[in-house]
């Protein structure tokens, strides 16, 4: 199964490669070849142990590829020409720098709502934390109720049997 997801990943590749060159889009595929790496990632993990270091080795390869073809699709092909429909033009400096500064405003506002939900998660965690806290604390009282119930039981299971025991004492009498 592993190997069957490496060669898909690998033909994906070359596709999308293949498609950077003629000027394609390639945001879909790129989106399928990621999920397919983790699949692959995932199936690695059920090889036997000897296997799973070479797969290790080879996913690492495959997604550094991923990434360069990532990085080929926002700025361009390496030859310096950027793909817009079927027509390659050459992007100027200021292009880049542009394209540069927005995809920087991007990874800043992602990076601000990974701090945000990191924070979030903090709150929760410490929320989850003095619930569990709570929940301890209510555990110990309910033991300590539980223990005291079987004593009073216990103490009324004795007075009933003295008053069973008196009370034939005053017939006999």
């Amino acid at each position: 199964m592993y190997q069957d997801y490496l060669d898909d990943l690998m033909g994906m590749c070359d596709t999308i490669a293949k498609k950077l060159q003629s000027g394609e889009k390639v945001d879909a595929l790129l989106k399928e070849c990621e999920r397919i790496a983790k699949q692959c990632t995932i199936e690695s993990r059920k090889l036997p142990s000897d296997q799973r270091s070479r797969a290790s080795t080879e996913i690492k390869s495959v997604k550094a590829k991923i990434d360069s073809l990532k990085r080929q699709s926002v700025l361009g092909s390496s030859s310096g020409h950027v793909a817009r429909g079927n027509t390659d033009t050459k992007m100027t400096a200021a292009q880049v720098r542009e394209r540069t500064a927005a995809t920087q405003a991007t990874m800043a506002r992602s990076s601000q709502r990974l701090k945000e939900a990191q924070a979030a998660l903090a709150e929760t965690e410490e929320v989850a934390m003095g619930t569990m806290s709570e929940l301890a604390r209510n555990r110990v009282t309910i033991e300590r109720n539980v223990e005291r119930n079987k004593k009073i039981t216990s103490d009324l299971d004795k007075a009933d049997g003295l008053v069973y025991k008196m009370k034939h004492w005053w017939r006999n009498l």
